[in-house]
């Protein structure tokens, strides 16, 4: 085998990367052209995943904001708590809970939805927050009225009531 014939051989496998009629293929190179085309896809398909990244995260607070568990019904309304989210402080229980009731009350709404904390040692409970809507589970038009403050007073929890029945859940285990 002479010079000229190894010179053909690798002539034939190393391709000048100079000429733009390069493409990419069997040999792995890929043309200037080319890897425009593929940065432009990368870019496409970057914007595309923060688009579905956007949609799964407001898709996830909204289902994951509350797993209502049902704790209690009477004839009035049904009462739930989000006991996936249970914050726990000593001897204290803060929960997010929802009451659905039955008719519409006097002023206007179906559900009342609150964040409240309850003393597991005193037999105790308040509302830290509370909203409420004009539709069921919380839905509609927040009709809370504006000079409707939290009431952050601690009181005695009624045995046998909604609050009692929480707080026997939220304290059953120690900490």
């Amino acid at each position: 085998m002479d010079s000229s014939t190894i010179f053909s051989i690798v002539r034939r496998r190393v391709p000048d990367l100079s000429d733009p009629s390069v493409v990419s293929g069997a040999s792995g190179f890929t043309s200037y052209n080319q890897r425009n085309d593929s940065d432009h896809l990368f870019g496409v398909f970057m914007r595309l995943l923060k688009h579905i990244a956007v949609l799964i995260i407001f898709t996830n607070s909204a289902t994951a904001s509350a797993d209502w568990v049902h704790i209690a019904a009477s004839a009035k309304f049904d009462g739930f708590a989000d006991l996936d989210n249970v914050e726990v402080l000593g001897k204290l229980r803060r929960v997010s809970v929802l009451q659905n009731y039955t008719e519409l009350q006097a002023k206007g709404f179906q559900s009342i939805s609150a964040r409240c904390e309850y003393d597991c040692e005193h037999k105790r409970g308040r509302v830290m927050t509370e909203e409420w809507w004009s539709q069921y589970s919380a839905k509609g038009k927040n009709i809370t009225p504006p000079d409707t403050p939290a009431d952050p007073r601690w009181v005695p929890v009624v045995p046998g009531s909604f609050g009692d029945l929480l707080l026997k859940i939220l304290c059953a285990d120690p900490e």
